[in-house]
């Protein structure tokens, strides 16, 4: 699973590996905030680049239903998987 490697972009690490349990909903937040920025961004100007982006928006959807997952949220797991797939 794809995560910002620069430690300066603000993005946890990959929700899979190291979220504690009560800190799910902030990485979930800042996931989100993550999505957000890279969906503007979707008119980049090579296919390069907007496949890099693609694959860190379905990181984004994957790593915020893997939080919703640990917070046994099973219907917005579901949402966010579906939303990476398409």
């Amino acid at each position: 699973m794809l995560h910002c490697p620069d430690p300066r972009c603000g993005l946890p690490a990959p929700a899979r590996h190291s979220t504690p349990q009560g800190k799910t909903r902030l990485a979930r937040a800042k996931y989100g905030r993550a999505l957000k920025v890279v969906e503007r961004a979707m008119d980049l100007e090579t296919e390069e680049q907007l496949a890099a982006a693609s694959r860190l928006k379905a990181s984004c959807l994957l790593n915020m239903a893997r939080c919703a997952e640990r917070e046994q949220e099973w219907g917005e797991a579901r949402s966010w998987c579906t939303k990476a797939i398409k």
